[in-house]
C-alpha cells in the first residue's frame, strides 16, 4: 500500500525585514478578482504601485482604513486620496471612535495575510514584526467574515459564528481577545514569551507573575530594541507547542477597545520558525515584568 502524500503546509511565517515586502506584493499580484486589505498606516511606495496594477488588471479592492490614528489626522486624509485615485473602495471602519488597527489582507478567498506591521518604510526595513501568510480555508474565510462584517456594518450573528467557532484560529479584539488569551497563559505549564512593547495590562502581567512564582519560565522582551530592530510586532508563544501573531498588544486598549486581529500557529515548522528567533533575539537579558501596583493584585 502506498504511503499517503504529506500534507502541504498551509502556512507560511515571515519574520526578516528583506522578505516582508515581497511578502505582501506577491499577495496583491496574485489576486484575481477580489482584494481586501485594513491598513492602518501607508508610506510605501511599491504597495500603492501594487494596488494601482491590480486594479488595471481589473481586480475590485476594497479598504478599511481607520478613522482615528492619533496626530495622524492629515496623512490618513492624504492616503485616503490616494485610494480614492486607484479606484480602491474605502470603507469607513464600524466604530469610527476606536481605532481599526487590525493589518491584513485576503485575495480571491484563497490567501490571507495577518501581520503586525503596517505598510511603511520603517516596518518593511527596520522593525521587529512578524507577518503569516496562510492558505488555510477556515482561516482565510475567517479574516473574510471579519472584514464584511466591519466594512459593510454587517448584524451581529456574522461576528457571532465567528467567536463561538472553537476551532477558530483566530484572535479578535475586543471580540472574546482577553478571554482567549488569558486562556492561552492559564494553560502554561512550562515557558511563556513574549515580544510586546506594549505590555501593560494589569490582569495580564498579575497572571505572568502568578506563572512565573508557580515555576513557569517567563520571558518578555518589550520596549527596548529586539536585537537590532525596532520593538513594534507582537508575539507570544506557549510552551514552544503555540504562538499568537498579530496585531493585537497585551494591553487595555488591545484587548478590550480597538479592533485587532492575531492568529493561533500550531504547525511545527512555522512554530519552530518563531521559537528560534524569540531564543535568539532573547540572548540579550530581557528586561523584568512591569510593575504592578499592589492594589491592582
Amino acid at each position: 500500500m502506498s504511503a499517503s502524500p504529506a500534507r502541504r503546509p498551509t502556512d507560511h511565517i515571515v519574520i526578516w525585514p528583506d522578505e516582508r515586502l515581497d511578502a505582501v506584493t506577491q499577495v496583491i499580484r496574485a489576486a484575481e478578482h477580489r482584494l481586501l486589505l485594513s491598513i492602518f498606516k501607508c508610506n510605501e511606495p511599491r504597495i500603492l504601485e501594487e494596488l494601482g496594477l491590480a486594479r488595471g488588471r481589473g481586480v475590485e479592492i476594497e479598504a478599511i482604513l481607520t478613522a482615528r490614528a492619533s496626530g495622524r489626522r492629515r496623512k490618513l486624509r492624504r492616503l485616503r486620496k490616494k485610494l480614492d485615485r486607484l479606484g480602491v473602495v474605502v470603507h469607513e471602519p464600524r466604530d469610527p471612535e476606536a481605532k481599526y488597527h487590525a493589518k491584513y489582507v485576503v485575495a480571491d478567498s484563497r490567501v490571507a495575510l495577518i501581520a503586525s506591521l503596517n505598510f511603511t518604510r520603517k516596518c518593511f526595513r527596520r522593525s521587529c514584526d512578524f507577518l503569516l501568510s496562510t492558505s488555510d480555508s477556515d482561516l482565510v474565510s475567517g479574516v473574510q467574515r471579519l472584514f464584511d462584517y466591519d466594512a459593510r456594518h454587517q448584524t451581529a450573528p456574522v461576528m457571532d459564528d465567528l467567536m463561538n467557532d472553537g476551532s477558530s484560529r483566530l484572535i479578535v479584539s475586543p471580540d472574546g481577545a482577553r478571554e482567549r488569551i488569558r486562556e492561552l497563559l492559564t494553560s502554561a505549564r512550562e515557558r511563556i514569551a513574549i515580544i510586546d512593547p506594549k505590555l501593560t495590562d494589569v490582569e495580564m502581567i498579575t497572571l505572568l507573575r502568578q506563572k512565573l512564582a508557580r515555576g513557569v519560565q517567563v520571558e518578555v522582551l518589550g520596549h527596548d530594541n529586539v536585537g537590532r530592530f525596532s520593538s513594534h510586532g507582537k508575539l507570544l508563544i506557549v510552551d514552544d507547542r503555540v504562538a499568537v501573531i498579530g496585531s493585537l498588544s497585551l494591553s487595555p486598549s488591545g484587548l478590550d477597545e480597538r479592533r485587532e486581529l492575531a492568529a493561533l500557529v500550531t504547525d511545527p515548522e512555522p512554530l519552530a520558525e518563531l521559537t528560534q528567533f524569540f531564543r535568539m533575539a532573547a540572548q540579550h537579558v530581557p528586561p523584568p515584568l512591569p510593575e504592578v501596583h499592589a492594589a491592582f493584585c
